[in-house]
Parts: structure tokens; C-alpha cells; sequence
């Protein structure tokens, strides 16, 4: 038997063209197409951030079938790696190009720079560094070698950020300036020599001081249970996500995008895939009696779907998930928006935040709320001798069962506030 290998070159030789390009297939996502006019094209067939995508792996006969078979085993390596191949295709060519020429502009560097992150960082970092480029493309339009940037250049432009009034934005833009800067340094594009103009230029920007997100404090957990179990502008759907955000306080983006493939009920787990993930890592979310009723209350409403909170709207299809928006917008039409007495200005990511006070408060273990959190303590990622990002989130054998009575007692301490507030509303009390 062959195995999974499924070509041959002679094979390869002795086929002929056809009317309409076909595909031979070798497995792993390697095959040959066809061409009518005779030309075999080699293409690796791949999965990537939930999409899928073709890689050209060359032309037969100038890559062989070893050849390209060696290219597609190196494929499987880069998205091992997490990162995408074609991605990671493009930015070598853009560098290669960028070597050749003389003008290298800021933003030609700039991009490949961010295409070289690609796989490396989670999807949301990536979108709000394009949108740091977009400035970086406005003001330095007509830079054309990055070498002509200096400190006088960038003094500029961080008072032209100044004038945006876009604090938070303008300081991580100015970062991705000093990155964009090192990586040149380290492809040879400009010389070591010449300082980091954004060093000084980084002074001149405007302070920002940034805000805790909107949250509730721990007294007004029952008010807010009473306001869900009673409105009637809550869809059922939006209900199990506010609750499910005030049980596990994930990231958002990452429980709206969540999939019934991912639940393992057996075992009591919630994972959450690298790509949802804002640190780019696989994530484990034990899973307390509560939590665990509502999501197989959940199920029987949704689980014929492929997420576990589709759309609102009616006629869109099951592969498509809940917009973020919907979790805060429900969340003001609760009162919870600061105006009412007794009901605080609130958030869906300000959860977090509320969960974090409540553990601090109740004595609990920080390093195991963080890591309930996901949050990333690197000094304490070091002191426990970890050598990978995702063994100190997700590893069984680290604080996972410490974890797993975290989360028992933080969902007891909420269902005693829910259970309050069923009480308050068998009574009538509005």
C-alpha cells in the first residue's frame, strides 16, 4: 500500500489535458491542476482563521512532485506555528522587492511589517494596526525612503495626531512607528546606527490615561438579574449571552463567535480557539453546574445551529454568529447606562472588571483569577519556569483545577444574586 501519498511522476508525466481544468490530488492538501492548455500547477489546499485558501506551490516540471511535497509538509509547519502560509508568502516577496529598490517608503515597510504578523497576533490586533497605518499613509504620503524619516518628521506627526483628539490610538500608532523602524534595522534597510527617531517623538504626544471599562459593582448584581428576568426588550438568545458574560466574563468577540463544537459537556469544558482569542492562544473555560444547565437550556433552542448565538434576524443562515453590539445594547436597554439611581453605568467587557473586584475582595487567588481571565502576567509567567504562552493558560497540570473551584465559586456567589432576584419578582416587586 502507498499510504496517503496517492501520485506518481509517471503519473504526472502520462496525463492529459481535458476540456476544463481538473485536479489530481495527492493528499494533505497538495494537488495537481490541470491546465486545458497542458500546464500542471501545483497548489496546497488549506485552512486558515476559519477560512479556506489555496497556496501556489509552482509549476510541474520545475518543481517536482518531492518538491512540492515538501512544500506542503512546510505548510503544515507554518499553521502548526499559527501562522498563515500565504501570508507569510507575501511579505517575504515584499521584502525581497523592497531590497531591490532604492525608494522604501515608511509604509511600504509598514506593510510588510503587519503582513509578517499575520498568524502571530490575534485578528482585532491586526485590524486596529491597519487602522494605525491608514495614519501612517495619510500623513507620510509622500515619503518615499524611510530613510529621509527623522525625529523633526515625527515631532510633526505626533502633533498631528495631537489634533485628531484620538489619544489611545495616536500612542499605539506611534509604537508601530518604532516597530516599523527596528524591523527595517533588522532586514538592513536602515542603518543601526541611526537612533529611533520615535523615541523623542513619542514625548510629544498627548497623555493618555485609559478608563476601566463601564461595570457594575458587586451591590448591583441582583438589580441587574431583576431587570433581565423582567424586561420584555430582551430576545431569549441575548439573555443566555448576558448571562454567560456575567458567568465566565470572557472576551466578547471571543463568546459571540462561539461554536457547539467547542462545548464539551462530558467533561465539562468550554474551549476557545486560538483565533478568537486576543493573545492568539487556545483557551480552556471550566465549567461550573450553572453554566453548564444553561448552556444545555441553550442547546435546545440552538443547537442545531453551528454557533451558539446566531444572528436575531430572521433568514440569516447558521453560519453566521451574533454582532458584539448586541450584548451592550441590550445591557443600556436594562438601565444600566449611568441615568437611573441604583443602576450603574455597564459594559459587557466591564464584567471582567467586576469579576476581578469580586475575587479580589472575597480573598481569592490573583495569578488564579488571571488566569481565569486570560490575562497575561509575564514576571509570573517566568517565576513558574513556563516556556509557552498557551501551557500557562490552558495546561491541565497548571492551576486548571484551581480554576475549575474558582469558577464553582464565582458562579454560586452570582446564582445567589440571581436566585434573589427570582424571589424579588415572585413577590412583584417591579
Amino acid at each position: 500500500m502507498r499510504g496517503k501519498d496517492k501520485l506518481t511522476q509517471r503519473q504526472i508525466e502520462a496525463v492529459k489535458p481535458r476540456a476544463a481544468p481538473f485536479k489530481l490530488v495527492d493528499g494533505g492538501g497538495l494537488y495537481l491542476l490541470v491546465h486545458p492548455n497542458g500546464g500542471k500547477y501545483w497548489r496546497v489546499a488549506y485552512r486558515f482563521d476559519g477560512k479556506q485558501k489555496t497556496l501556489a506551490a509552482g509549476v510541474f516540471p520545475l518543481v517536482s512532485l518531492k518538491e512540492a511535497r515538501e512544500c506542503c509538509f512546510s505548510v503544515k509547519r507554518m499553521l502548526a506555528a499559527g501562522i498563515d502560509p500565504m501570508a507569510e508568502k507575501q511579505a517575504i516577496k515584499r521584502m525581497e522587492r523592497l531590497e531591490r529598490e532604492n525608494g522604501k517608503s515608511l509604509l511600504e515597510v509598514g506593510q510588510t511589517w503587519l503582513a509578517s504578523r499575520a498568524g502571530a497576533v490575534a485578528q482585532n490586533t491586526l485590524n486596529g494596526d491597519r487602522m494605525s497605518l491608514a495614519h501612517i499613509e495619510i500623513f507620510f504620503a509622500a515619503n518615499a525612503n524611510i530613510n529621509d524619516v527623522d525625529a523633526q518628521a515625527l515631532a510633526e506627526f505626533a502633533e498631528w495626531l495631537n489634533h485628531k483628539n484620538i489619544p489611545a490610538r495616536a500612542k499605539r500608532t506611534m509604537q508601530i512607528v518604532g516597530q516599523i523602524w527596528d524591523f527595517a534595522v533588522n532586514k538592513g534597510l536602515i542603518s543601526q546606527e541611526r537612533r529611533n527617531p520615535v523615541d523623542t517623538a513619542k514625548l510629544l504626544l498627548a497623555k493618555h490615561t485609559s478608563n476601566p471599562e463601564p461595570h457594575l459593582p458587586a451591590a448591583e448584581l441582583t438589580a441587574f438579574f431583576h431587570a433581565l428576568q423582567t424586561s420584555a426588550d430582551i430576545h431569549p438568545i441575548t439573555r443566555y449571552l448576558l448571562l454567560f458574560n456575567a458567568l465566565l466574563a470572557p472576551r466578547k468577540s471571543a463568546l459571540s463567535k462561539s461554536r457547539w463544537e467547542n462545548i464539551d459537556f462530558e467533561r465539562r469544558i468550554w474551549f476557545m480557539p486560538d483565533e478568537d482569542m486576543k493573545m492568539g492562544n487556545d483557551f480552556l473555560i471550566p465549567l461550573a453546574d450553572w453554566p453548564l444547565a444553561l448552556l444545555q437550556e441553550l442547546h435546545t433552542i440552538t443547537g442545531h445551529q453551528a454557533y451558539l448565538f446566531p444572528p436575531l434576524r430572521c433568514g440569516v443562515g447558521g453560519n453566521a454568529y451574533i454582532s458584539q453590539k448586541v450584548g451592550n445594547v441590550a445591557i443600556k436597554r436594562l438601565g444600566f447606562d449611568g441615568s437611573h439611581a441604583g443602576k450603574s453605568n455597564a459594559s459587557m467587557h466591564g464584567f471582567r472588571h467586576t469579576m476581578t473586584n469580586i475575587c479580589a475582595i472575597n480573598g481569592k487567588d490573583v495569578l488564579t483569577t488571571d488566569l481565569a481571565l486570560g490575562h497575561i502576567q509575564r514576571s509570573a509567567l517566568k517565576k513558574q519556569g513556563m516556556d509557552s504562552l498557551a501551557h500557562y493558560l490552558t495546561a491541565a497540570e497548571f492551576r486548571f483545577e484551581e480554576r475549575r473551584e474558582l469558577a464553582a465559586w464565582y458562579a454560586d456567589f452570582l446564582k445567589q444574586r440571581y436566585d434573589e432576584a427570582a424571589a424579588l419578582v415572585a413577590e412583584g416587586v417591579a
